[in-house]
């Protein structure tokens, strides 16, 4: 019993929170090829690469789809990661013992794997993960918006996310040789490296749109008639935050854009002084410790130039917060807050605050709620909010 206790505490991702909302989720994990661009740094003439692992003559995504969804008896909880190969793999890229991670594969989700789908229309969100993460990154966050009724697409991105398992054995690997590489870059040359990786990020989640759309139309999809493509969201932690808003700028499918802690530095100059046609919404960490940004003072002008080309901008900083306290990492044991790993505000709180922001704005932007920003106001861990 003793020995229970001691792991419920080191490890309390081993019980992972049950969603708020009135909607049971299903789970599903999809397999979608696009013959129309190359896997990776293929036709790149400055970071000429390839894909570890394959073959992939083209691009090829596993998309991990939430949905509210008919429980039955014989319904089955999916399980956070079933394959070896991502925890270690994740363990390596974050820094952290082997230990911390492997035991995710022993963790049940709250969603019910390939369960029937309710059949009602629910507005659709996107989530594209961070540099070096996987598509079930952000299962409490995506968990919390399908039980408040949406359906919620995430995104692996190969090559510059984590380890991705193909349904016929295949790996993508995490592309290291670049990762190392972006160590050694100046200023402009990591820009356009990043830049660059941030080019293939946008075309994966413009695909994912057209997907979206097409199964939508289609009698023989498990979501005919069950999308909502009128009211399409997008959000993401880091270098997805960045990928959510630099789409949003370019697809008028998307009607609001959401990035935690993004990485915007690393969108066009170009593009972040146009007019941004969607809401937008920037969840900040009190500061950064990563070292990922050129300056502090640069990521946040870039999002205040945004905001202001927003018909609907808001910027959000959460005290005590630093970048990976916004995915379910923060929660894989206390050791991560000694080890430097997430900020000194209680993880749980943290992802409760995410939460709580997330569901306002995209209840308020795609289910057209009318919702006061003054409803944030009473979270004291909120340090500053800034909204036009």
């Amino acid at each position: 019993m003793i020995t229970w206790i001691v792991f419920d505490y080191l490890f309390p991702m081993w019980n992972l929170r049950k969603p708020s909302g009135k909607h049971a989720i299903g789970v599903s994990d999809l397999h979608f090829v696009d013959d129309s661009r190359p896997m990776w740094f293929d036709d790149h003439p400055m970071f000429k690469r390839k894909v570890l692992g394959g073959p992939f003559p083209c691009r090829e995504l596993m998309i991990r789809v939430y949905y509210p969804s008919v429980i039955t008896p014989h319904s089955k909880k999916e399980m956070y990661v079933e394959d070896s190969v991502i925890t270690s793999s994740l363990a390596s890229f974050f820094k952290v013992p082997t230990f911390l991670m492997n035991h995710m594969k022993y963790i049940q989700t709250h969603c019910y794997k390939n369960s029937t789908p309710l059949k009602e229309k629910f507005p659709v969100l996107i989530f594209s993960h961070g540099y070096g993460g996987i598509n079930s990154h952000n299962t409490l966050l995506c968990s919390e918006l399908c039980s408040h009724g949406y359906i919620v697409f995430s995104i692996s991105h190969p090559g510059d996310g984590n380890t991705v398992v193909y349904p016929d054995g295949r790996v993508a690997m995490f592309d290291d040789v670049i990762y190392k590489k972006s160590k050694v870059l100046n200023e402009q040359e990591l820009f356009q490296l990043r830049n660059y990786q941030l080019r293939i990020r946008i075309q994966d989640v413009h695909y994912m749109i057209e997907q979206i759309k097409r199964m939508n139309e289609d009698p023989e999809s498990a979501f005919y008639g069950l999308l909502d493509t009128q009211n399409i969201g997008v959000f993401g932690h880091s270098f997805g935050g960045a990928s959510s808003v630099g789409t949003a700028f370019e697809n008028a499918d998307v009607k609001a854009a959401l990035s935690l802690d993004g990485w915007t530095w690393t969108l066009n100059k170009e593009i972040i002084e146009k007019p941004i046609g969607t809401p937008v919404m920037f969840l900040n960490a009190e500061k950064n410790t990563v070292g990922f940004y050129p300056t502090d003072e640069e990521n946040d002008r870039i999002k205040e130039l945004i905001m202001g080309n927003a018909p609907h901008g808001y910027n959000i900083y959460i005290k005590g917060a630093i970048h990976h306290n916004f995915h379910d990492f923060a929660l894989i044991s206390p050791a991560m807050t000694y080890l430097g790993a997430i900020g000194p505000l209680n993880p749980n709180l943290c992802l409760d605050i995410v939460n709580i922001c997330s569901i306002w704005f995209f209840d308020k932007h795609l289910k057209k709620k009318n919702l006061d920003i003054r409803m944030l106001y009473s979270i004291p861990e909120l340090e500053e909010i800034t909204y036009m």
